[in-house]
């Protein structure tokens, strides 16, 4: 999974990169529901770009006029939303619960911490039950519960071992780094408002928003595989650029 992560990385350099600046304004200009909503968006090409690649060995076009048989569709973006939206009201719940049984014992940033600690594991568990669909929806295959849960016993624990071997620890030791940079000094602080950009700052905010898309690129090549492991139909592209469907395992 990380040779593949890091071959998406490699190949779609030029697309992070303007991802990473575009996140960085947002983070500037844009605040509240509106930066959220563009980086969920952000995000969601980037995963379907990853998957694409992974699934059918193609390169996305980001640069000129996209076919539109390239473009992510309505199936893709439910099969994208979802999880994201169980994780967020598991963290609500979660935060409002730890509120109200230890709201004089801890800190809001306290707080915060125990509920993601609750809602992580969840998200976790909802990708290795259902994340195949991210990959059947790339292809514009069946997404339905029915198709989803037959694969699901193939692949849930490939799945879910593999997210706490990559993603999972990616993520941690990037928070750690982040947080001990930010803290020593040596690097000005991410820019969160346009009194408190600089360039330095700028800089650390691009470096540290690559380790977001490293993750993604780690969660779509496992559900890539563990896709192409219970046997999802996938089209991949010859040497000629024609192209032929297939069932397998790409390891």
């Amino acid at each position: 999974m990380y040779k593949h992560a890091f071959r998406l990385c490699r190949q779609y350099w030029a697309f992070l990169l303007f991802s990473a600046i575009a996140l960085l304004i947002v983070d500037v200009f844009v605040s509240g529901a509106g930066g959220s909503v563009g980086q969920l968006i952000l995000y969601g090409f980037m995963a379907y770009a990853f998957h694409n690649t992974m699934l059918t060995g193609g390169d996305m076009n980001w640069w000129g006029r996209m076919d539109k048989n390239a473009q992510p569709t309505w199936r893709f973006w439910v099969a994208y939303v979802w999880p994201l939206i169980v994780f967020v009201v598991v963290l609500f719940v979660g935060g409002a619960v730890a509120q109200s049984v230890t709201a004089e014992k801890y800190s809001g940033v306290a707080l915060v911490g125990l509920a993601t600690l609750l809602a992580v594991p969840v998200l976790g568990l909802l990708l290795a039950c259902f994340g195949t669909m991210l990959p059947a929806a790339t292809l514009r295959r069946p997404i339905g519960l029915s198709a989803t849960l037959k694969r699901t016993p193939a692949t849930f624990w490939f799945i879910l071992w593999r997210l706490a071997a990559g993603p999972f620890v990616v993520s941690m030791l990037g928070m750690v780094a982040i947080t001990v940079i930010d803290l020593s000094g040596f690097v000005p602080p991410m820019p969160e408002s346009l009194e408190s950009f600089t360039f330095g700052g700028a800089v650390f905010s691009v470096l540290a928003a690559f380790i977001g898309f490293f993750s993604t690129a780690l969660t779509a090549a496992i559900l890539s595989m563990a896709y192409m492991k219970a046997g999802g139909d996938v089209t991949r592209l010859d040497p000629k650029g024609g192209s032929g469907t297939s069932q397998g395992y790409v390891a």
